[in-house]
């Protein structure tokens, strides 16, 4: 497993560039990383925000590894590893998709039980959680349909799509 993405103020770096087209994080976010290393920002001050680690497939162990390593070594850190051990993730322990969307919230006026959230990996648990309707996609893991109030169809099932239609549109 290699750290694959960082993450400092507004900057998206990475160790190697995506490959042509893009693809993953990069179709997703409609953006393209800028190369750098890791070592080099952090000699010139630019602390992370976070650390994405990825692996390639059929190696799901040293995912397991990994995290528990980075716990125990980094207690004041948030270490979050994806259910299907493709990706672990390093943030600043009061930073989560739930702080950022209560900062959000409370920014707006809204209240936490006016929202409604949607998550599929552990990383959303928190969100799900600190929502007034927290749901699941189907093809989350066990932890993260046992946090949601409600379960949706798989992600490519378009599943918050036909929950918006079915309870939230009129």
């Amino acid at each position: 497993m290699r750290a694959r993405g960082f993450f400092g103020g507004w900057l998206w770096l990475v160790a190697h560039p995506a490959p042509p087209g893009g693809g993953g994080e990069t179709a997703i976010v409609r953006a393209r990383p800028e190369q750098a290393r890791l070592d080099e920002l952090l000699a010139r001050g630019v602390a992370p925000n976070k650390i994405f680690c990825s692996r390639s497939a059929g190696i799901v162990s040293s995912s397991v590894r990994i995290a528990q390593e980075l716990r125990a070594a980094f207690p004041q850190l948030t270490v979050i590893r994806s259910s299907n051990g493709m990706m672990v993730e390093v943030v600043g322990a009061h930073v989560s998709k739930a702080t950022g969307a209560r900062a959000l919230l409370e920014r707006m006026g809204i209240p936490a039980s006016g929202c409604l959230a949607f998550g599929d990996d552990e990383n959303d648990v928190e969100l799900l959680r600190m929502a007034g309707r927290g749901v699941a996609m189907a093809n989350a893991a066990a932890d993260v349909r046992r946090a949601a109030d409600d379960v949706t169809a798989s992600n490519a099932d378009d599943g918050v799509a036909r929950y918006l239609l079915a309870h939230a549109l009129p």
